[in-house]
């Protein structure tokens, strides 16, 4: 199961900051008059009430029991009830019938199988370009939220996406496995070309002392060019042209992940560099 926390699903902090509770959690003064007409005691008004400012905010039914108890606390006391309210329904139908009016009085569209057809067409369709679980989440929650779907539990699109992308992830291998065929399928991938071992050491014979500098670029770029610094500028006075070259070699080496497309480049300018430093030291 895709940790909750790695998504974009709606869910509570753990500590709520006093403008968070303001913001998001302050009733509203036509929000009070609302609850009022359709609660029959303050332990039902506060329940619905609680339930229109979590809805409002997430987006989906948190269970009472899950809401924290400094939300709790702030809208009893901005609705005037005393300490001993408790937010809490004496039957299942009456929660019911409060989330059907909250429902009706938000607008949102709460028909929880085209939710779900919503989120696997979004999640199908991502699937063939992203594979970390918590991407097709976040990918369907975005379409549900254009769509003001009222949003499914989190276990419903967690399994979604779990399901959805192993059905994909088979069909593209079946499709590889399919185009390469048995012959392909054994086949060993290919390996660096006995020219291109051979032109990287002949590089690394023309210029002494470079050979940690250019294996170094491949592992820790971006440190190279300041190496390549002071290794040019040290006791070697003929070396400022070397010291470009060798700049450019790691600009290229930074550039192109591939040692063969590396060198390639080199020999050349390097027999170059040579032909025109006649004096220098080999």
């Amino acid at each position: 199961m895709t940790s909750i926390e790695r998504t974009a699903y709606p869910r509570f902090k753990r500590f709520l900051s006093a403008r968070e509770l303001h913001v998001f959690y302050t009733p509203q003064p036509e929000e009070i008059a609302w609850a009022r007409g359709q609660a029959r005691s303050d332990e039902h008004l506060l329940a619905l009430m609680v339930q229109v400012k979590c809805f409002g905010r997430m987006g989906y039914f948190p269970r009472l029991e899950d809401v924290p108890d400094v939300v709790v606390e702030h809208i009893r006391r901005d609705l005037g009830l005393g300490e001993d309210v408790s937010a809490v329904y004496d039957s299942g139908r009456t929660r019911g019938a409060h989330r059907t009016l909250i429902r009706r009085r938000s607008e949102v569209v709460s028909d929880m199988s085209a939710a779900r057809a919503v989120a696997a067409a979004a999640i199908g369709e991502a699937a063939r370009r992203k594979n970390d679980p918590a991407d097709l989440i976040n990918v369907a929650l975005e379409k549900l939220v254009e769509g003001s779907f009222e949003l499914p539990g989190y276990s419903t699109l967690d399994e979604m996406a779990a399901r959805i992308r192993e059905e994909v992830n088979s069909s593209i291998f079946a499709m590889v496995a399919g185009r390469v065929g048995p012959a392909g399928a054994t086949r060993r991938p290919p390996t660096e070309s006995a020219d291109a071992t051979r032109a990287r050491s002949h590089l690394m014979r023309q210029v002494p002392g470079t050979m940690p500098v250019l294996s170094a670029s491949f592992r820790a770029r971006g440190r190279a060019p300041r190496r390549l610094c002071r290794t040019a500028q040290g006791e070697n006075p003929a070396a400022s042209a070397r010291e470009s070259l060798m700049l450019q070699v790691c600009s290229i080496a930074r550039a192109d992940s591939g040692r063969s497309a590396v060198a390639a480049q080199l020999p050349r300018s390097l027999s170059a560099s040579s032909e025109r430093e006649p004096g220098s030291a080999a």
